[in-house]
């Protein structure tokens, strides 16, 4: 922040907490617990995720190896509100693998209907990870932790958890800084929202979650805004031994889900043509016409 550096520590603090508090309330509406469908009757979280809303369509945007544990089993469920039944997916999801580790699904039409769920605009996709090491991030996922198995027709019964923090470091040897953000999550120094010592949280569970970066660096408590804020990552590993939670960045996201909507138009126009054969190339042509960007 811009004149942080002149502010006495009880101040910076209280400046943070009011920032992630915005960002609990800004992002909460976006967020979901994911499902593996074990059987008709049971699920066991599998990892969060976050709604995301383009060219009319919604998705949910996630970690790859979370969902690919559900293609183990029966499938995909996603939390509509605490309490209430989660909701099948059908579609088909698309997923990279290591070091990436990013999946996507496309939702029915009537999927949020009757929820408290509300899309994140594609647009809220930052074009750009710099700047991540001078401003505050921020996740808010569904920790394995916080989240009770339970009867999956039921009711589910799961506890978010909002987090902020400064990048870190990795000693994964794979961990790439073009591909990848690290951020600090340390148990020592973690506090709640009211500044006071909090205990560790098993990360398990926050894989999927979006990385914010607020933007909160260089304005005032006056010009800032949680509507800022700009999603810079996936999260999809915990470092244990480096106290961090390991993001794809928001390059490789943005190049994941344009490839996945194009494959979709190309597949929906291929289908509504009759199903022709051998037009797989005129028809991904023409998808890469019609879809120049997310």
């Amino acid at each position: 922040m811009s004149d942080a550096n002149q502010l006495p520590d009880p101040e910076k603090m209280r400046r943070m907490m009011a920032c992630f508090d915005a960002m609990k309330r800004f992002t909460e509406p976006g967020i979901t617990a994911l499902y593996d469908v074990i059987d008709e009757r049971t699920g066991q979280l599998a990892a969060s995720g976050t709604f995301i809303a383009n060219r009319s369509e919604r998705y949910i945007l996630s970690a790859g190896h979370a969902l690919w544990e559900a293609t183990k089993h029966n499938g995909l469920a996603h939390s509509t509100k605490n309490e209430a039944k989660p909701r099948f997916i059908a579609n088909p999801m698309k997923l990279a693998g290591h070091p990436y580790d990013l999946g996507i699904v496309r939702l029915d039409s009537d999927a949020l209907d009757d929820t408290e769920h509300v899309a994140v605009d594609s647009s809220k996709l930052a074009v750009t990870s710099e700047g991540v090491e001078s401003d505050l991030l921020f996740i808010h996922g569904y920790p394995g932790k916080t989240s009770r198995h339970v009867a999956l027709l039921e009711t589910v019964f799961a506890t978010s958890l909002p987090y902020g923090a400064a990048t870190s470091s990795s000693q994964y040897p794979w961990f790439d800084p073009k591909l990848h953000i690290a951020l600090d999550f340390s148990p020592r120094g973690m506090v709640d929202e009211h500044g006071r010592d909090a205990n560790f949280i098993d990360p398990h569970g926050l894989s999927g979650s979006a990385l914010w970066k607020t933007n909160r660096a260089g304005k005032t408590e006056a010009e800032w805004s949680p509507a800022d804020a700009r999603i810079v990552g996936v999260i999809f590993a915990w470092d244990e031994k480096a106290n961090s939670l390991i993001a794809t960045r928001i390059e490789v996201v943005r190049d994941f889900i344009l490839g996945f909507v194009r494959d979709e138009f190309a597949y929906f126009r291929w289908h509504d043509n009759g199903r022709p054969p051998n037009t797989s190339y005129s028809d991904w042509i023409a998808a890469v016409d019609a879809i120049k960007s997310i």
